[in-house]
Parts: C-alpha cells; sequence; structure tokens
C-alpha cells in the first residue's frame, strides 16, 4: 500500500471514529479496563507513568474523560519501555467532551505494553485529567 494511500485510510477512519465518539452515552467495552489520572502540564507533553498491557480481547485502546478541558489537547498511546508511537495515530480532544469515546490507538497487536501521552500545542493551565481506559 503506497504511504499517501495508507495515510488516506488512517484519515478516513480518525473521520469515523470522530462520528461514533460523538455519543456521549457511548460506554468503553471490550477487554481490560482501568483508569487513568495525571496533570496536563501548561505547554508542551507529558506521558503518564502508569503502564497497561494490551489484552488479546480487545485491539484498541480507547479513553473516556471524566471532566471537560478548556483547550484542545492531543493524546497518543506509547510504548512503556522507550516511549516511541505505537502507531500513528494521534488524536484531538476538543474542549467540552467529558463523557465522549476517544480512540487511542487502532489494531494493536497483544502483549504491548503502553502508556498515555498528553501533548497541548499552545499554552494551557496545567489540568489534572482522568477517566476510564480499555485496551
Amino acid at each position: 500500500m503506497k504511504v499517501n494511500q495508507h495515510e488516506q485510510l488512517l484519515t478516513e477512519l480518525d473521520s469515523v471514529l470522530e462520528e461514533i465518539s460523538d455519543d456521549k452515552s457511548a460506554s468503553l467495552t471490550g477487554g481490560a479496563r482501568s483508569t487513568f489520572s495525571g496533570t496536563i502540564p501548561n505547554i508542551g507533553s507529558k506521558t503518564f507513568s502508569k503502564v497497561y498491557t494490551t489484552t488479546s480481547q480487545f485491539n484498541d485502546i480507547s479513553i473516556r474523560l471524566n471532566q471537560n478541558i478548556n483547550s484542545p489537547i492531543k493524546v497518543k498511546a506509547v510504548r512503556a519501555d522507550n516511549l516511541r508511537d505505537i502507531s500513528s495515530f494521534v488524536r484531538t480532544i476538543p474542549p467540552n467532551s467529558a463523557g465522549k469515546v476517544i480512540t487511542v490507538a487502532a489494531n494493536v497487536r497483544d502483549g504491548v505494553a503502553f502508556r498515555l501521552n498528553f501533548l497541548i500545542d499552545g499554552f494551557n493551565l496545567p489540568k489534572t485529567v482522568s477517566g476510564p481506559i480499555t485496551y
């Protein structure tokens, strides 16, 4: 598959997942379930310390914020050992999106240890975010 086709497919998948996640009543279903919590910095990125390991029951990593945020933030899943991206999937979480399901990575192999990384492009007041995660 050509790189441009691959990027186009990822963009289309991201759009479809965004439409699906617009339903605030959507629940997280799938394999292992846990919670995440941490403070997003006022600028730059932060990788939360908690490590999760994917299961064969569910191939996606999804989160849901418990609270609204004031500025858009980006979130991705990174490998626990070297903090490299698990996939090219980077999701932008818009303000006022508490309760929406956000797929952070799709089709992740079984047994991958990962952490969540949050990135703010502009200046933001430090904000604690938390919520459920499935993987």
